[in-house]
């Protein structure tokens, strides 16, 4: 059979819009392998082969393809970007051109199924899904929103002057900093924004996504096959080939400068090195500036590494002396004596470079980043910082425990720098608040408004694709995408958002399960401690997240059952673990309970679960009463809705009445910093974001609160019209009068209050499990307290079971027991009612009983008095 023959067998109608008869009429193979040598010759490009991979060098083998699809003419207008992109997604291709290179028989391959369809690109017109939605591009480069790329520049001036001057075993170990968050948060936005005041060298080594995913900026993608060709090397030849690297980096920048950036200084030097470098960017693409740029530097170091047969030390002297020329060139018009940064130079979605090593052995223990910041302690002496960041970045990588680290910051500085995680939050909602004045409940419940509070992301992807769901997307990302060997933590983090939860700092677990949700579960890390033994991290408020979260707790396809199923069991499996504060038992099951409350209210209230595109189901108002009705058992409603307030002035309605037509507005919990947040003003505050407030450590009568709505739905959201549920969780045996202050809360006197006080732990009374205001009524009440507690609405409720609560499911009481910290081994006994057997019990001492004790031992004291008390 001949190569045309072959062609002709081998294409199908699904790699090509042309016929075969089209293309064995016009091309013959001999004719065909003719034109593509030609044409390569004409390229005037000398094709090399990479020592460490064996064939083509990556930025080679996008030539030739570039030149083979060319060469075939009819309908292949595919750029070398394309190419690069579809290279990079087909790693099978890369040897396939290696044989046909080798052998100069290219028209064998243009049948292949690894090769691109053989029609019209599209790649550019299927990144705005939506023909209103904006490009990714367009919104990665729209007006920056505030100033935390000026923080960051701060912060890492302050740092490098924080060590001058220290002895050399307590100085920086090098000068490079992990910025590390959940996905959203804006990290490569800032470092670019940054890249306009401070010369600055990005480098993004993300990985090939996958054909339905979207992400901006794109890939250096030379860059990455660099290290990824390295990955496997050893920790030696690893640092010999960083070195060689940043030496080219350095020279050919300095080259670039110099020839399109000459006189300039400063943030004019910067700017104009950034423009540089996007020119001719794509959502799917850089530009040909930048793509050029890191073509020669790998192209460089790749050579060198190949000819090299200098000792490391000769290398390490040449990288520096590369690094002091262009820093030389970046001052060279205006010398700079602040002792801040010249130049950053940054690694977007850097976590490949902390993946473990596959086969250790002799010579070979440590990962990329750790033998990449070997060569960067090198340049400590250089006003140059390097930035690893990563939208998934894996906190264990970029942050592990000072102990981990390699020897040698004994001796040339031991101190890391602590990671940067202060990126912006809220950026949107002040226009929001403005557009949209006023805000009602109804309004507030809208998908654009949702999408202004917390992390960029959301109103980024309402502008890029508008038409799609962005409580899908958020879902996608808290769940991982499905993942079912990922479902157990995702369902964690998805409690994290609507209940919140707190780990124990001092379990070393908790610092790797916290690592998992940052990175695969939007979960937020607040702060890494400096030595890095512990971090904090939890889930502020985010409307899209808290109704993505009720999604994913309630998806089908998983076979999750909803918050008042899923919550109890998962939470009792992590408490069992002991990676969970225990010190919180009793609110923890507190607004798990009131959560499942609420999910169970907007069934009754809307009807079944039937989550539609942009239109919350969960993030909704719900009736006072509904909201109660839920939490409540049926028997004990009656008394609940017919409670009238204690101490009338004048007429006291009934609670149903007095709450009549008010809402509550919460999809989930937030941490309060302070008194005013639970007072009338932030109770209005959390109303616009629909959120409920868990009161901080140490709050003074209530340890969580629930805003009020009082009016109408389209009614404006007033401190003046805001009321709460105050809450308070005990967890003890034995219940003690406890008074709610309803003025914390809401100070005016004569606006309704309900407050409930949960007895978790104590044992019902007779005349039922839920007793209305009788902390209101005692004796010892001041005037001016029976005054304030004229429209107060005062519950305690003891138990917590199905009895008490229609929220809690009988199948999940022992996990709520489990998780309030389990029964007494008295209540858990199995012949509890055969008074005999508890006697056994007893007898074996499980405690010491000073009654039993002074009938057993009085034979001591025979004829001793007792003294009376």
């Amino acid at each position: 059979m001949d190569s045309t023959t072959n062609i002709k067998s081998r294409l199908t109608d699904s790699q090509t819009t042309e016929t075969v008869d089209n293309i064995h009429h016009r091309m013959n193979a001999a004719g065909f392998n003719y034109n593509v040598a030609r044409a390569i010759e004409a390229h005037g490009e000398v094709f090399a082969t990479d020592p460490l991979y064996g064939g083509l060098y990556f930025n080679h083998q996008c030539t030739l393809l570039y030149i083979l699809l060319k060469t075939a003419g009819a309908g292949n207008n595919k750029t070398k970007d394309y190419c690069m992109s579809y290279l990079d997604g087909h790693s099978a291709l890369r040897g396939k051109l290696d044989a046909a290179y080798a052998s100069k028989d290219f028209a064998q391959l243009m049948g292949d199924p690894e090769m691109p369809p053989n029609e019209p690109e599209a790649i550019a017109s299927e990144l705005t899904t939506s023909g209103s939605g904006q490009s990714l591009k367009a919104v990665f480069e729209s007006e920056y929103i505030g100033s935390t790329d000026r923080l960051f520049i701060n912060t890492l001036n302050a740092e490098r002057k924080r060590f001058a001057g220290t002895a050399a075993a307590q100085h920086a170990y090098n000068w490079s900093i992990s910025v590390i968050q959940s996905s959203g948060m804006g990290k490569s936005r800032m470092v670019e924004e940054a890249g306009n005041t401070v010369f600055t060298i990005p480098i993004n080594i993300r990985e090939q996504m996958p054909e339905n995913k979207k992400a901006y900026p794109p890939p250096d993608i030379c860059v990455r096959t660099y290290f990824e060709a390295r990955r496997n090397e050893s920790d030696e030849k690893q640092r010999i080939d960083y070195m060689l690297f940043l030496c080219k980096l350095f020279d050919k920048a300095q080259e670039l400068v110099k020839e399109h950036c000459s006189g300039l200084t400063g943030p004019d030097l910067a700017r104009s090195w950034a423009t540089y470098l996007r020119e001719g960017q794509k959502d799917e693409a850089v530009g040909s500036n930048r793509r050029q740029f890191y073509d020669n530097v790998v192209e460089s170091a790749n050579k060198a590494s190949q000819d090299n047969n200098r000792h490391p030390f000769e290398l390490e002297r040449l990288m520096k002396s590369s690094c002091d020329k262009l820093l030389s060139t970046l001052m060279s018009s205006q010398p700079d004596k602040s002792g801040d940064n010249v130049c950053f130079v940054y690694f977007d979605e850097a976590h490949l470079l902390t993946l473990p090593v596959e086969k250790a052995y002799e010579g070979h223990e440590r990962n990329q980043y750790h033998n990449l910041g070997t060569v960067l302690s090198m340049l400590i002496n250089y006003r140059v910082f390097f930035i690893f960041l990563s939208t998934n970045s894996r906190l264990e990588g970029f942050a592990p425990p000072v102990s981990s680290y390699p020897s040698e910051r004994v001796t040339s500085g031991s101190k890391l720098i602590s990671p940067f995680t202060e990126l912006p939050f809220d950026i949107h909602s002040k226009n929001m608040l403005i557009e949209r004045r006023p805000l009602t409940l109804t309004n507030a419940a809208d998908v654009d408004v949702m999408a202004a509070f917390g992390r960029p992301l959301w109103n980024a992807q309402r502008q890029v694709d508008p038409s799609s769901c962005v409580f899908e997307f958020a879902m996608n990302k808290l769940g991982a995408n499905g993942v079912d060997w990922k479902t157990s933590d995702s369902t964690l983090a998805a409690l994290g958002v609507r209940v919140g939860i707190t780990f124990d700092q001092t379990i070393r677990g908790s610092y790797l399960i916290q690592s998992k949700l940052v990175e695969s579960h939007m979960r937020m890390v607040y702060s890494i401690s400096e030595h890095r033994e512990y971090m904090h991290t939890g889930a502020p408020s985010e409307p899209v997240l808290a109704e993505a979260a009720g999604r994913y707790l309630s998806s089908a396809g998983l076979n999750l059952k909803g918050v008042s199923v899923e919550g109890p069991r998962r939470l009792w499996e992590e408490l069992s673990n002991g990676l969970m504060a225990r010190g919180e038992r009793g609110e923890l099951a507190g607004r798990l309970l009131l959560t499942s409350a609420h999910d169970i209210a907007l069934k009754s209230c809307y009807g079944a679960y039937e989550p539609k595109k942009n239109t919350p189901w969960y993030h909704r108002p719900i009736p006072v009463v509904a909201f109660l009705e839920a939490l409540f058992g049926e028997e004990h409603h009656q008394l609940i809705m017919e409670t009238k307030s204690t101490n009338p002035q004048g007429q006291v309605q009934k609670l149903s009445t007095a709450f009549a037509g008010c809402y509550v507005f919460f999809s989930h919990f937030g941490l309060a910093d302070d008194t005013e947040m639970i007072s009338e003003y932030g109770l209005a505050v959390a109303l616009l974001r629909g959120v409920a407030l868990q009161a901080k450590d140490g709050q003074e009568s209530v340890d969580a609160v629930i805003p009020i709505h009082m009016g109408a739905l389209e009614n404006p959201i007033l401190p003046a019209t805001t009321s709460a549920i105050n809450l308070q969780f005990k967890n003890r045996q034995t219940a003690r009068r406890c008074h709610i202050d309803r003025t914390i809360t809401v100070s005016d006197h004569k606006k309704p209050v309900i407050s409930i006080v949960f007895e978790f732990a104590a044992k019902t009374r007779r005349e039922g499990p839920i007793q209305a205001n009788e902390e209101l009524c005692h004796s010892g009440q001041s005037t001016k307290q029976a005054v304030c507690d004229n429209y107060h609405y005062h519950f305690t409720a003891r138990g917590c079971n199905s009895a008490v609560f229609k929220a809690i499911p009988s199948t999940t009481e022992f996990q709520y027991k489990a998780l309030l910290g389990g029964a007494s081994f008295l209540e858990d006994f199995p012949r509890r009612e055969n008074k005999e057997n508890v006697e056994a019990l007893l007898a074996m001492k499980p405690m010491l009983s000073g009654k039993r004790g002074e009938t057993e031992y009085s034979i001591q004291w025979k004829g001793v008095k007792r003294k009376q008390a």
